[in-house]
């Protein structure tokens, strides 16, 4: 058997298993997607409202997330993210920006946004729902 054939048929082995690892790895891709968390981004106003306030309308899009998402969620767990960060001085409009950027950060990880009561006023969320309808990220919108 000539050297070049021997050489040959390694690397035919070698690339052989390189695609079938590729079609492996592939495929528990696939299994993770159908298994992995559901993730929604929370976009609610912030600016003049209570930390208790706040809290307690993202408890309240929790619930309904819950609900719009119901039959799509197929048993996967639903991780819900937010941007609030107490203590956050609100007249630095520094902190601001850097809040927001945070905020798209965690929206460009997400499956879906959630708009929160009162949205369509507050800056922050009108560039979240802009940022989501350029980016084609899923929307949903406050029932309540």
């Amino acid at each position: 058997m000539k050297i070049s054939n021997v050489i040959g048929a390694v690397v035919g082995i070698g690339i052989g298993l390189a695609v079938t690892s590729a079609i492996v790895d592939e495929a528990k891709k696939e299994t993770r997607k159908d298994t992995k968390k559901i993730k929604v981004f929370i976009s609610t106003p912030m600016t003049g409202l209570s930390e208790a306030k706040i809290l307690s309308d993202i408890e309240k899009a929790k619930k309904d997330i819950k609900t719009l998402l119901g039959y799509k969620a197929d048993n996967r767990e639903i991780e819900f993210i937010h941007n609030f960060t107490p203590n956050i001085e609100e007249s630095d409009t520094n902190n601001s920006i850097k809040c927001l950027g945070n905020a798209i950060l965690k929206l460009a990880n997400c499956d879906y946004i959630y708009f929160n009561k009162g949205w369509e006023n507050s800056r922050g969320c009108c560039i979240e729902h802009d940022v989501a309808k350029r980016y084609n990220v899923r929307k949903f919108y406050c029932n309540n």
